[in-house]
């Protein structure tokens, strides 16, 4: 199949080399004004276009012109009490100085009635619940530091609404002032984030387009992480392997199928050096020189099996944690080929086995000679409930504890700022990890002084936006 990956492959980075050029023109002509922006719709690398729709090439735009890169919400998950994530790993751009732009395009209600040409709001559709999923949109923005712009992609007068306007100039308030105050203050060892979510383009190009391994190890997998309530940043594989990404003690690898030899020796290098954790998915290094499960034991350091027929995957968690009980059942069970197993060894600790091959591992944990230590999830069906888990094995910071309750709320997490949106009703109790003052960035008549922690009753899809410093006593 390598003449597939090869047009696959070149399907990306033509495009590529298209924005590139453009751009190169247009700073040329623009006469290099630093305050043009020349951006583009690219950089989808979570969703489940085809894998030769052209998006899978941004590291040739990282270094270019191009200084902008412009997305919608998410196409999957993103209605009240939903995730509405990121379509690509924003800060693989924001990193470099450049801008990611988020188009929030939310359906808000309002619509022109062709009858009589007046404006007004379709019947069912709820005001304050579309209000909810804007701020939703917009705390994620504010608290990854990207660009936001409310749009009507049909122009059907979706924002022909004076009352939305007004809600909207709020939250263009709030986000001015933060901005303003992001610039002007020193950034604090509190807002570093737990877990950094890893994507790979080239490893698009050798999956079955149209198969089920996108949306599961992709679109699942960055909604689970963004649903386990740790902060995270978003980046490329080659950001991790080059050292352009900052450090963070979790990296969670999603699609890193292919992986040359050098490139899983740097790995190693630096988890070693950082005394990290990488959590695999599926088939990590699977495909080097060629395919075989020996690449994917080379690359966690376990001892890794492929099924000889293709195998009905579904797994039992062996322990008994906050998040899952032991016996619990979990995973995908649809028919999978390749499919992985993990040996018993030594010094590998298995979480889950197979539920039709029990003595067969399905997620393990070994900590290697180096200091470094190695998840590896070979059950494909990933979730929020078994990430929670291997975080809380490796004793990661959580904002949002579980002893009230276990909801898996969406969480964005930066730099002091701390977004909730609630998939169900119920309490939380939020744990900041340090004490800190505390205001409620859409309410500012809410706030808390001097508190680690504070006990939060949310409706479903309510948004809560959080700004937390250290003390002021804590600053004298």
């Amino acid at each position: 199949m390598q003449p597939v990956v090869d047009f696959l492959q070149y399907s990306a980075e033509s495009v590529a080399d298209a924005l590139v050029s453009l751009a190169a023109a247009t700073a040329k002509s623009s006469s290099n004004d630093p305050s043009f922006i020349i951006g583009a719709p690219y950089g989808f690398s979570f969703e489940t276009f085809p894998n030769g729709y052209g998006h899978y090439a941004l590291e040739l735009l990282l270094e270019s012109d191009l200084n902008a890169l412009l997305s919608p919400v998410s196409y999957v998950d993103r209605g009240l009490g939903g995730v509405g994530g990121v379509m690509g790993p924003v800060d693989s751009m924001t990193i470099r100085g450049k801008q990611w732009i988020i188009i929030d395009d939310t359906r808000t209600g309002v619509e022109r009635d062709p009858a009589t040409g007046e404006f007004g709001r379709i019947k069912g559709i709820n005001v304050d619940d579309v209000y909810e999923v804007q701020q939703r949109n917009f705390a994620q923005a504010l608290a990854y530091g990207l660009g936001l712009v409310w749009a009507d992609p049909q122009s059907e007068g979706w924002l022909h609404d004076a009352d939305q306007w007004k809600h909207l100039g709020n939250l263009g308030a709030i986000y001015a002032q933060q901005i303003k105050a992001k610039e002007t203050c020193i950034e604090q060892d509190y807002s570093v984030p737990v877990m950094t979510v890893v994507v790979d383009e080239t490893s698009r190009f050798y999956v079955q387009p149209g198969g089920r391994a996108e949306g599961t190890f992709l679109q699942k997998g960055r909604d689970a992480a963004m649903r386990s309530g740790v902060s995270l940043r978003f980046h490329l594989l080659r950001d991790v392997i080059e050292d352009i990404a900052p450090p963070t003690p979790v990296y969670l690898f999603l699609n890193a199928f292919h992986l040359t030899e050098t490139d899983r020796v740097r790995l190693h290098s630096r988890l070693a050096r950082e005394q990290a954790c990488a959590i695999w998915l599926y088939a990590p290094g699977y495909i080097a020189e060629k395919a075989d499960a020996e690449n994917i034991g080379a690359t966690t350091g376990m001892d890794v099996r492929i099924f000889k027929a293709p195998f009905v995957a579904g797994s039992t968690y062996l322990l008994s944690g906050q998040f899952m009980r032991a016996e619990e059942k979990f995973g995908d069970e649809n028919s999978w080929n390749p499919a992985f197993y993990i040996e018993p060894e030594e010094n590998t600790d298995f979480l889950a086995n197979y539920v039709n091959a029990k003595e067969k591992g399905s997620v393990a944990i070994l900590t290697l000679p180096e200091g470094w230590t190695s998840v590896y999830i070979a059950e494909p069906g990933f979730n929020p409930a078994l990430l929670c888990e291997i975080l809380q094995l490796l004793e990661q910071h959580f904002y949002i504890s579980p002893a009230e309750g276990i909801y898996y709320d969406t969480v964005s997490a930066r730099d002091g700022i701390l977004a909730l949106h609630a998939c169900q009703a119920g309490k939380r109790s939020i744990n900041f990890g340090y004490y800190c003052d505390v205001v409620d960035l859409f309410d500012n008549s809410i706030g808390w002084q001097q508190k680690d922690m504070v006990l939060l009753p949310m409706q479903t899809g309510e948004t809560r936006l959080f700004l937390h410093q250290p003390t002021r006593a804590g600053l004298k």
